[in-house]
């Protein structure tokens, strides 16, 4: 495999503006099960090691950060996974 010439951030960022990058932007996306399988399949123990080795391009956020006031408060929504 080629060496990479720009970094996952860069890669991004040049298909958002429409620009050639060094190659395509790979994204990773599977249940747990199917990952777990894959990681026992590939000898890897973790999840950073396993996008290495798949050479997968972590997501970069290049929208605008949120600045407007806090969201109240909602006693009635519940926050996290049960």
């Amino acid at each position: 495999m080629s060496r990479d010439t720009m970094t996952p951030k860069e890669r991004w960022l040049a298909v958002v503006r429409r620009e050639q990058p060094d190659r395509v932007p790979m994204f990773y996306r599977a249940t747990e099960e199917a990952t777990a399988k894959l990681m026992a399949h590939l000898g890897i123990q973790d999840m950073t090691a396993l996008l290495a080795r798949l050479h997968v391009d972590t997501m970069v956020h290049v929208g605008p950060r949120f600045v407007g006031p806090a969201p109240a408060a909602r006693p009635d929504v519940h926050h996290g996974i049960h």
